[in-house]
């Protein structure tokens, strides 16, 4: 209850007019969508019809929505819009008269727009994407669409990564999931990294000509492509055998300085995705000057 009032009856001749002895106004929480219900006790014994007037919680000025007929003692108001205050006041009558208007309630519906949270766990990494558009979770995870849009989540697994599955807002297993409705939905996307057994593909790995030029003390950029149908986890630079440097992001380099000229040294690349395999490049033989 919101408001309590009492008024006394006008007719002048059989006192058979409903009193008002409370006006109850519920929300969406309470009642479907975007609506308020108001409610009364009928002291009339059900003859008096009851009309109920509404205007906007920020206007001044009531508007007749409804007669509601004798013996009825509740309204539901649904042509209302959501996160919205309205107020209600109300009076009886019949054919010998009217009642006194009750004292006005007032209640504010809730808001009914469907609110799309994500949330990503596991081991792993991928990216979660929404149609209608809004969400593109890293780094958008949270968008609000109209009430009763249906808003289907899609998964995509990162490199070296799978996705495992659904939790939560009502989605489960490993197919896009379709929600709607109102309200706040929280729905948690798990990606975990893909497990040694079941990738035995090596990288492949393509080290370039070093730039120029070739010449002792002078420092050189050593450079290798490398792809894998996982990921590719790093590369590693050996000139001779020995390993010189080593890079973890694409594009793979390694700042070589030849020590000395007059000689030939034996270049090449090796690259390793995440479950272990090794790809190894062609040897390309220089002789600096």
């Amino acid at each position: 209850m919101v408001s309590n009032s009492r008024c006394s009856a006008t007719s002048s001749t059989r006192l058979l007019l409903t009193m008002f002895t409370s006006m109850a106004l519920l929300g969406s929480g309470e009642a479907t969508g975007a609506q308020l219900t108001a409610s009364w006790v009928d002291n009339s014994k059900g003859v008096a019809t009851t009309r109920i007037e509404r205007r906007l919680g920020t206007g001044t000025v009531f508007s007749a929505v409804a007669d509601v007929p004798p013996g009825v003692t509740t309204y539901v108001d649904s042509s209302l819009s959501a996160g919205t205050t309205y107020c209600y006041r109300a009076m009886a009558y019949d054919a010998a008269g009217a009642s006194a208007y009750s004292a006005e309630a007032c209640a504010t519906t809730t808001s009914t727009n469907l609110s799309v949270t994500v949330s990503k766990a596991g081991t792993g990494t991928g990216l979660v994407t929404s149609t209608p558009t809004g969400i593109s979770c890293d780094p958008t995870c949270s968008a609000a669409y109209v009430s009763g849009t249906s808003v289907t989540l899609a998964p995509t697994a990162g490199p070296g990564s799978t996705f495992s599955g659904w939790s939560g807002g009502g989605c489960a297993g490993t197919s896009p999931c379709t929600i709607a409705g109102n309200g706040a939905l929280t729905v948690t996307a798990s990606f975990n990294l893909t497990t040694a057994s079941t990738d035995t593909t090596p990288p492949t790995v393509t080290l370039g000509l070093p730039s120029s030029p070739l010449a002792r003390r002078s420092t050189v950029m050593l450079s290798a492509t490398a792809s894998d149908n996982v990921g590719v986890v790093k590369v590693e630079f050996y000139v001779n055998g020995s390993l010189q440097c080593s890079d973890t992001a694409s594009p793979y380099t390694c700042a070589w300085r030849i020590p000395a000229a007059n000689k030939s040294y034996v270049l090449q690349a090796v690259a390793y995705d995440a479950a272990g395999n090794v790809g190894a490049s062609s040897r390309i033989t220089v002789s600096p000057r």
